[in-house]
């Protein structure tokens, strides 16, 4: 398996700050960037106003940023990592926890993306079972999972992405019955 120098950093970072309140974030990483030899870079404040306006701003990251800039930025390739991208947009964004089958719909449509509605329940399914989404989340509820917020932290290096580790799935275990007990069970029943 390929290491992603990247995703490790980033780990160890975001483990680092998450203590820290906001402001204080911001500082943190620019004095490191200072320190490594990168110089100033532009990190937009609460104070700051960037014009957009509306929900379709993301903040994350310093900047603001549309659906469709995000999506641009992410280049999903298949329907299950557009609608994990249009979850993790909402994520960052609005700090959502679960996004419904509308919210999405309308982050994908920013985005100018096509969303298919008819088939939503296949595809948001489809996406479960790859592991972008927690199961057993409600019929109109979609929760994106770890590994899901990873897959698309890791995009558009759709290598990286692959190589994440991917959530074991539990699965039913039926019980075996040997031949003897079968044998047993039909020759009480005569």
């Amino acid at each position: 398996m390929v290491e992603n120098k990247i995703l490790k950093a980033t780990s160890k970072i975001v483990a680092a700050l998450d203590t820290l309140e906001s402001e204080e974030r911001m500082r943190a990483v620019q004095a490191a960037l200072n320190i490594l030899g990168e110089g100033e870079v532009p990190i937009q404040t609460s104070d700051d106003s960037s014009g957009s306006g509306g929900e379709s701003a993301d903040t994350s990251g310093g900047g603001s940023m549309t659906a469709k800039e995000y999506f641009d930025a992410k280049k999903p390739k298949t329907k299950g990592e557009e609608l994990a991208t249009a979850a993790r947009y909402r994520e960052e964004s609005v700090n959502a926890v679960s996004s419904s089958k509308e919210e999405i719909r309308s982050v994908t449509s920013d985005a100018r993306r096509n969303f298919d509605s008819r088939n939503y329940a296949r595809d948001i399914g489809n996406a479960r079972i790859k592991g972008f989404f927690n199961r057993e989340t409600g019929k109109d509820s979609a929760v994106l999972s770890h590994y899901g917020q990873n897959y698309i932290d890791a995009l558009p290096n759709h290598e990286a992405a692959r190589a994440l580790t991917k959530p074991k799935r539990s699965r039913a275990r039926k019980k075996k019955i040997s031949k003897k007990k079968t044998k047993k069970k039909v020759a009480k029943k005569k």
